[in-house]
């Protein structure tokens, strides 16, 4: 918690690598955001349900994005993307990918599609810098995201 980015501060296609304590390039076809130098980004620029999000990440080892922290969630304002959480039973908690709870949602979400009975919205999204829920079916912007603890997949 006493990270401050600001320290770390890595140019344009870099991540700060707490492994060797230093600005790395990100790997060939990945992009970086200096607001969050700590991740590198896999944009496949194509629209896909949740699955086909989850399947196309793990063609390359990586998972769909998890911006947790106030500085990831700014760096996706103006886009609807695919985060990594999904629940299978109706009033579950979401939980990221690595079991940590899922914080930030919009204005009366999540909602279920205002249904009570059924689970119908089971995986979420960001847009405007907040978590909403949606069917699995729908389609958004898929990115993966690469971090230090994942420098072994390209050294």
């Amino acid at each position: 918690c006493s990270l401050k980015i600001s320290d770390y501060n890595c140019q344009t296609n870099h991540v700060y690598s707490f492994k060797q304590n230093k600005c790395v390039p990100c790997p060939v076809n990945f992009i970086s955001d200096n607001r969050y130098p700590f991740k590198c980004f896999l944009d496949t620029y194509q629209s896909l349900n949740y699955s086909q999000t989850v399947a196309e990440c793990a063609k390359f080892n990586l998972t769909i994005i998890r911006p947790k922290s106030v500085n990831e969630r700014q760096m996706m304002l103006n886009r609807s993307i695919w985060v990594d959480s999904k629940i299978t039973k109706l009033g579950a908690t979401y939980l990221w990918g690595d079991g940590t709870k899922v914080y930030c949602f919009g204005n009366n979400e999540p909602n279920n599609g205002e249904n009570f009975n059924d689970l119908v919205e089971n995986t979420l999204f960001i847009r405007g810098g907040n978590f909403k829920d949606a069917k699995e079916s729908r389609t958004f912007r898929s990115l993966c995201e690469l971090t230090d603890s994942m420098e072994y997949l390209y050294y």
